[in-house]
């Protein structure tokens, strides 16, 4: 009786550890998601902050070419570039606030079912919950700000631009610059808290597998 004990209680035992394993490796699949799009993110807004820093170089250039001011009639000059690259990886960004949104949820649903430490699953949920707010007014506010520099740039090919019109150009320029830091660093906060306790989470799965 108790061999036929022991040979019911083993396939039940195997398929907790199965069920427990399985559990594990969703978990881990989950934080290494969430750690891909979090790199890709920092990824973006270095690019973006890249192209930046290229600005004033290239409105030199055209201001110093033999068109001078006609030059910014040219769509296809560097600085229009440079716009459009810089709207290209917002789009790519809302890709990414868009996957954390739902890998939110996931590793929320996840935390009431597997082997995940419940505190630090909740310091990533609302360190999370910040980031994509803070994201998404970034990338709304940028990609807004993009049409007014556009449209700031194309007024200098006007004839009839004055001195005035032409160095408020570069104050209205510098209060969008001076928006889109200040959104940035909103979201810039919430990168390194919540990475530091993806690792934490990692690190715990690790040993759960380990155990297993």
């Amino acid at each position: 009786m108790k061999n036929k004990t022991k040979l019911i209680i083993l396939p039940i035992v195997l398929l907790i550890l199965a069920g427990c394993s399985q559990s594990v490796e969703r978990a881990d699949r989950t934080i290494t998601l969430i750690q891909d799009n979090m790199t890709s993110v920092i990824n973006l807004i270095s690019e973006i902050q890249f192209n930046e820093q290229g600005l004033q170089e290239q409105f030199e250039e055209m201001i110093n070419s033999e068109q001078e001011l006609q030059a910014f009639q040219n769509e296809e000059a560097n600085i229009y570039t440079n716009i459009n690259q810089r709207s290209e990886y917002l789009t790519q960004l809302e890709e990414n606030r868009t996957n954390l949104v739902d890998l939110r949820e996931e590793i929320n649903a996840q935390s009431e079912r597997d082997e995940l430490p419940s505190d630090q699953v909740t310091q990533v949920d609302q360190n999370l919950e910040q980031l994509v707010g803070h994201l998404e007014t970034y990338i709304n506010d940028y990609q807004t700000n993009l049409e007014i520099e556009q449209q700031l740039y194309e007024s200098l090919a006007n004839p009839d631009l004055d001195y005035t019109q032409f160095f408020s150009l570069f104050d209205q320029i510098s209060i969008i610059t001076t928006n889109n830091q200040m959104n940035l660093e909103k979201v810039i906060q919430y990168v390194e808290p919540i990475n530091t306790v993806l690792i934490n989470i990692k690190v715990h799965l690790a040993n759960l597998q380990e155990a297993s």
